[in-house]
């Protein structure tokens, strides 16, 4: 599948905008026009999605650890399940990782702490504002 692509913008709750960096660091900028943060998001298969940085090439993906980097190519830890959730804020969370589900329902997701710098996505959980963006 192929979708649309959606040229936007992911803005944390903690008020940082997603950015993916062309030597493949991911963090958080406050700079609403930074040509970094300026994201193509399209759907891969039924409910996934890829990211990839507009400037960069590169696109959005989480290691077996859970970081997140930039990637050259769409591989599978490149891919993301976006979820609406009841506050109306957006999560990501890896479709991928974790590869081992020690309990049901358990997910690893995208989020910029307070300093602007990525959260390990095993150490997140969707209730928390670091992982709420709005698109």
């Amino acid at each position: 599948i192929q979708g649309v692509v959606r040229l936007q913008r992911l803005y944390c709750r903690t008020r940082f905008h997603l950015q993916i960096n062309a030597d493949g660091k991911v963090n958080g900028t406050r700079d609403h026009t930074s040509p970094y943060a300026l994201l193509q998001v399209r759907a891969v298969d039924v409910g996934i999605l890829a990211i990839k940085g507009v400037k960069s090439g590169l696109y959005l993906a989480m290691n077996k650890r859970g970081k997140v980097y930039g990637s050259k190519k769409l591989r599978d830890n490149c891919k993301w399940h976006e979820t609406i959730e009841a506050n109306n804020f957006n999560t990501y969370s890896s479709a991928l990782h974790p590869k081992k589900r020690h309990r049901k329902g358990v997910r690893w997701y995208l989020s910029i702490a307070k300093n602007g710098r990525p959260r390990r996505g095993r150490k997140t959980k969707k209730t928390q504002r670091s992982a709420h963006f709005l698109p």
